[in-house]
């Protein structure tokens, strides 16, 4: 989904990022009570029903509601001609842009970054619903209790980062900061909730993965956009997305490796730490400032040339304004 913002300070794409994913949580969260009400109150809670009613209103949701977000987004003439079948030609095409992104250290480390934390940030709630069944023996009531509250705890989150933290802080001391949180979330779930009755500590780490949530899936982008150039949007916010779902089948390989060899869903659990500190460690060494420079640098030169030619030459100013702020990634 893609949101259009004349806004070309750090504080304005974190407000646009935060209040798209503010929204986006409000609609999940919607989701999921709208499913609890009709399958605990109307139909019966059990596993079939549950299955079927989701399958069902998930159905309707995106048919009614996709189709509004797609009609709402302006059309535009493509920029590029085919010259093989569409899966080639978007293939070749991603392959060239990452190439193209290595012109730009910065971007291409925040990348890196992205592709590992992304990585395990994706993957604890799958992981959670297997620890939290096989591990700590929850029924059903209170799994969804959890995710409810991480929903709850991620709304204010993103609210919190809009308003306030992306105006006040670094876009590296938020990076970094939102991927310690995770490793204190993970050491948390898999130090001191780790055994039958463990609902009530769970409690206090679904609200810490529900804050995490609500800044990770704002920060992200925003901090992104700030380092691409400014008239090759599109093709780096498809490699974004590549590099988020790339490597996404690893951390539920390793931990099933975990499971397989050990039998130990405590140290499975625990090894999303590998994903968040290989990000952390690419985080450290990203200059935001520098990325943005080198990325408007090569949009002036380019903008430069056009103009030489007789094309019209945008100021870097306008240069800046329209931002797009991507939400690639749901959780």
């Amino acid at each position: 989904m893609l949101f259009l913002e004349i806004a070309h300070t750090d504080g304005g794409r974190g407000k646009v990022a935060g209040l798209r994913q503010a929204f986006s949580l409000l609609a999940q969260l919607t989701f999921v009570l709208i499913i609890g009400v009709v399958v605990g109150l109307v139909i019966g809670a059990d596993a079939f029903n549950t299955a079927i009613v989701g399958n069902v209103f998930c159905a309707i949701w995106v048919g009614v509601f996709i189709p509004m977000a797609y009609n709402s987004l302006n059309d535009r003439s493509h920029s590029q001609t085919r010259t093989a079948n569409m899966v080639t030609h978007a293939f070749s095409q991603l392959f060239h842009t990452f190439k193209e992104a290595k012109k730009y250290p910065q971007t291409f480390k925040f990348l890196l970054m992205h592709a590992f934390a992304s990585s395990g940030v994706g993957s604890i709630v799958t992981q959670l619903a297997t620890y939290a069944v096989v591990q700590l023996k929850l029924p059903g009531l209170q799994i969804s209790v959890l995710v409810v509250l991480i929903l709850v705890c991620a709304i204010p989150s993103a609210l919190l980062y809009s308003y306030s933290l992306a105006y006040r802080f670094s876009n590296k001391s938020l990076q970094i900061g939102t991927i310690v949180w995770f490793i204190l979330f993970v050491l948390y779930f898999g130090l001191v909730v780790n055994g039958p009755s463990s609902f009530g500590v769970a409690i206090p780490g679904a609200m810490m993965a529900g804050v995490g949530f609500g800044l990770w899936y704002s920060l992200n982008p925003a901090h992104y956009m700030k380092m691409i150039p400014s008239d090759r949007k599109a093709e780096f916010v498809g490699l974004y997305s590549f590099c988020a779902y790339l490597p996404r089948f690893l951390p539920p390989l390793v931990y099933n490796g975990f499971v397989e060899g050990l039998n130990d869903h405590q140290m499975a659990f625990l090894s999303l730490i590998l994903w968040f500190v290989l990000g952390l460690i690419f985080a450290v060494f990203i200059d935001y400032e520098q990325g943005a420079l080198d990325a408007n640098a090569s949009g002036k030169d380019e903008q430069g040339a056009a103009g030489g030619i007789g094309g019209a030459v945008v100021t870097p100013a306008g240069d800046a304004a329209a931002e797009v702020v991507v939400d690639t990634v749901a959780m």
